[in-house]
């Protein structure tokens, strides 16, 4: 048998075999390679050339745009917490597999405008608790494949119209946690499949009573933690909402219609603003109503509120959340203040 014949059955052999880099763990395949906590500050020279999937989180490494040039196959990469503040322009050249990117928790205020131009088959995409300031037009627009994008705890202040452009296959987006006063109305019309949106703990003061119409398959949307003073009557009608929290804004009332066309809501929570009053038949959509969380509020105990009042004697104990109806406490009148709503009498609010 020759040398060269030799070569050729074992050379796979050997590849297979590779050893794995001396401060991580691999299994037995060498598919998984998990790095993390190992102290480096520089990618190991002798990753296995077959790995998959590639845990280097909490490290220091510094990156270079060759680091991954030898791991074609790469489809998860786990870079959190390696205190990185640059990305290399075509770090992501070399992987053209990769469908994870882990990134949070790093001190990235930037991302170079074509760092996604050869990621066009990544899915999950991890950025939050950086630092980044603002998201350069139309950054993730090669991310046609892109199902989950996470933006939240970062510094954000504005978003463009275009920064969400290309993303047509997006079912979940985070921008909680940033510092958001306003939303441009354009900004969700190029992610239609959206149907998990997070906009938590912003400065929002109000939004656009067009942002979500394009939305159809929207069910879960959490706007708790903002400024919001009031909402427009139409804003929700051409969603599918299953959840969706109002908690801890500045809300004084409730538009007449708001809910009309959300009959689907499980969850609804409007707990911790200023609401007084609700409109006359705010609830009477919501046939799927299993939790709702109402306390919190100034309500007014009077005739002009006494909706509520009734609505909450007949539906208040039956929701998963228990008896909310004695959580519902009269703010005003004076008299009554500290009073359970649904404990004033007729006399003082009206028959149900």
């Amino acid at each position: 048998m020759s040398w060269e014949y030799m070569i050729l059955i074992l050379l796979p052999m050997v590849e297979r075999l590779s050893s794995c880099p001396s401060l991580c763990t691999c299994d037995n395949d060498n598919v998984t390679v998990d790095c993390e906590s190992a102290g480096l500050n520089f990618l190991p020279f002798d990753i296995p050339k077959t790995v998959n999937t590639l845990q280097l989180n909490n490290n220091s490494i510094q990156l270079e745009s060759n680091s991954f040039w030898n791991t074609p196959d790469l489809q998860v990469l786990n870079l959190e917490m390696n205190n990185l503040s640059l990305l290399p322009n075509n770090l992501l050249a070399w992987v053209p597999r990769l469908t994870v990117l882990y990134l949070p928790r790093n001190n990235l205020s930037h991302i170079p405008n074509d760092f996604f131009n050869n990621a066009t088959n990544l899915h999950y995409l991890h950025l939050n608790e950086n630092r980044l300031v603002n998201i350069s037009d139309q950054l993730f627009f090669p991310l046609k494949n892109l199902r989950a994008l996470i933006l939240s705890h970062n510094c954000l202040h504005v978003v463009s119209p275009d920064t969400f452009l290309g993303l047509g296959s997006l079912i979940m987006l985070s921008l909680s946690f940033n510092h958001l006063t306003v939303l441009p109305e354009t900004l969700f019309e190029p992610i239609q499949n959206l149907g998990l949106c997070e906009l938590n703990n912003n400065s929002l003061e109000s939004l656009p009573e067009k942002i979500f119409s394009g939305l159809p398959k929207l069910i879960w949307l959490t706007l708790t933690n903002n400024r919001i003073r009031e909402v427009p009557s139409k804003l929700f009608n051409a969603t599918s909402l299953h959840r969706l929290t109002l908690a801890g804004n500045h809300l004084k009332t409730l538009p007449p219609g708001l809910l009309d066309k959300s009959k689907n809501i499980f969850h609804l929570d409007l707990r911790g603003n200023q609401l007084e009053f609700v409109p006359d038949g705010i609830f009477s959509p919501l046939a799927n109503l299993t939790t709702i969380k109402l306390h919190g509020n100034p309500w007014r105990c009077d005739s002009g509120n006494n909706y509520l009042r009734c609505w909450l004697k007949q539906h208040g104990s039956a929701f998963r959340s228990g008896n909310i109806a004695k959580y519902v406490i009269c703010h005003t009148p004076e008299h009554l203040k500290g009073y359970a709503m649904v404990n004033v009498t007729d006399g003082e609010m009206g028959e149900c």
